[in-house]
């Protein structure tokens, strides 16, 4: 088969790309016949989302999202909506909320949501993935209160009168959402395979997928590897599968299971967590945060998490953890550079998100080959707030991109969504324009190598999108629509569904 472009990006000479069995064997100039379909635009390889949460994205997409409410009491209302609109008695549960853009200019308490619902638990979760707030009947069904000890790695923030207020971070969340997992119903299986075909029509040809085997990380009712699986055979492309778990027998059951689907799923490795996040105040910092007295929360267990690399190595997966703050990315090089007293293959070493920086720790990315799996589109989110909140002179080695690049350390890009749009164009953009520190800007190519996509050339698989402009106009380049993909030479007929947000 042949698809027609009226060029093809990093080819200028040709304008066809010859297709068999999935694969590009050649790239040539020709006239189409009569009748013979001319895409107008610019074939162009696609995509990897190196870091994307499924169940959440799909839950972001056809549940309710509450990230553009503008106030509490705009807040409210989508609550009782959708009580109203839903089975008496389940718990009301809502992703992605930002409260830098409600008026109150806080993350509503318990009080606040009690407004709303007293007897039916109400679940809402920050955009970050890594807070989540409240009512008290959910408070009740997990049995926290006065006494509830902070769980390791977490924290249950509490008034001055040492009661809890319903907002949780890191795995103190975990208290909640397990409690109520069983009142929660399943995931519709059709919904998530629609979220992921939708993913197909941004142009994205292979994923990298963080799954969690136990409790659901993002407003589900429990194991996100469950819902993958039940949609295994119908996925639209490759699906690398990196499972958050906590002992060596889940990680080989994980595998196992993923092994057994089949489909264009695989297992990837491991995935766990050294700290949270900016927003919320939990990326563990070697110094205060400017904008608070606290230093964030370090999650990494050497012992406990030592064994999971080990059996992750063992299994032949690759080590993915999260790091944001400069304290978990220097706790994690370290962990990483003396596994198996540094005889371990680099390429299956990486950070998640690799955000707050210095140029010492990007010294040792380079030393150690450790891959930093990066998110551009935090550029562009945290613009408004992020200097504020570590200060003028850590913002600057914030997302240092061109830092990374230069230094030779391997860097892949994500979305993280559904902490953010899985759009990749507009996540282009930000990094063709770093916001804290202009040095650290990317050129088109390298943002675009950033996400895999480099000139198609014969051998390759035959995943391809045609966009409407040539990403050479960069002013343009958040704006690009993808007018349609091709996985392994195949169409996809399949329009992503519509941000929240």
């Amino acid at each position: 088969m042949k698809i027609r472009a009226t060029a093809v990006f990093g080819n200028p000479s040709v304008n066809t790309i010859v297709v068999d069995d999935g694969v590009i064997t050649g790239l040539i100039s020709e006239d189409p016949l009569p009748g013979e379909p001319v895409w107008e635009g610019v074939a162009i390889g696609g995509f990897r989302d190196a870091h994307i949460h499924p169940s959440g994205y799909a839950a972001a997409v056809t549940g309710l999202s509450v990230g553009d409410a503008v106030s509490f009491d705009d807040l409210r209302q989508r609550l009782i909506d959708h009580a109203l609109a839903s089975r008496p008695g389940v718990p009301v549960v809502a992703s992605r909320l930002d409260e830098h853009r409600i008026e109150e200019g806080r993350i509503p308490t318990r009080q606040d949501l009690d407004q709303v619902l007293r007897a039916r638990p109400i679940v809402i979760h920050r955009y970050c993935g890594h807070v989540a707030t409240v009512n008290t009947s959910a408070l009740t069904r997990a049995g926290i209160r006065e006494t509830t000890p902070d769980p390791p790695g977490g924290q249950i923030d509490r008034d001055e009168l040492g009661r809890p207020t319903g907002v949780l971070r890191e795995t103190a969340v975990g208290l909640v959402t397990s409690a109520l997992a069983s009142d929660i119903p399943r995931a519709d299986p059709d919904r998530l395979e629609r979220a992921l075909a939708g993913l197909a029509g941004l142009g994205i040809t292979r994923i990298d997928a963080m799954v969690s085997t136990g409790n659901a990380m993002w407003c589900g009712p429990g194991n996100e590897l469950d819902d993958l699986i039940a949609v295994s055979d119908r996925l639209p492309f490759d699906v690398d599968v990196f499972t958050i778990c906590s002992t060596p027998a889940e990680l080989e059951a994980a595998a196992n299971r993923i092994r057994v689907a089949g489909g264009r799923m695989r297992w990837a490795g491991w995935k766990t967590f050294a700290d949270g996040s900016l927003g919320g105040h939990t990326a563990a910092m070697n110094a205060p945060f400017a904008d608070s007295g606290v230093s964030g929360v370090l999650r990494l267990s050497p012992t406990a998490d030592g064994a999971m690399a080990d059996a992750t190595l063992d299994m032949g997966g690759a080590i993915a953890i999260h790091a944001i703050g400069d304290r978990a990315n220097g706790v994690v090089l370290d962990f990483l550079g003396e596994l198996r007293g540094g005889w371990v293959d680099r390429s299956k070493l990486r950070i998640e998100h690799a955000s707050v920086l210095s140029p010492e720790l990007v010294r040792r990315f380079a030393d150690l080959g450790v891959t930093a799996s990066v998110q551009p589109a935090f550029l562009a989110s945290e613009a408004d707030w992020l200097a504020d909140r570590v200060g003028a002179d850590r913002a600057r080695w914030t997302y240092p991109f061109r830092s990374l690049v230069d230094a030779g350390v391997p860097v892949i890009a994500g979305s993280d969504s559904p902490v953010e749009n899985p759009n990749p164009w507009p996540a282009v953009a930000a990094a063709l324009d770093h916001p804290f520190n202009p040095a650290e800007s990317l050129d088109v190519d390298q943002a675009l190598g950033l996400y895999g996509v480099q000139p198609l050339k014969v051998g390759d698989p035959a995943d391809v999108m045609v966009i409407d402009r040539h990403p050479s106009r960069t002013g343009e380049i958040a704006e690009t629509a993808v007018l349609g993909t091709f996985i392994a030479g195949a169409p996809i007929d399949a329009l992503p569904l519509p941000w929240p947000d």
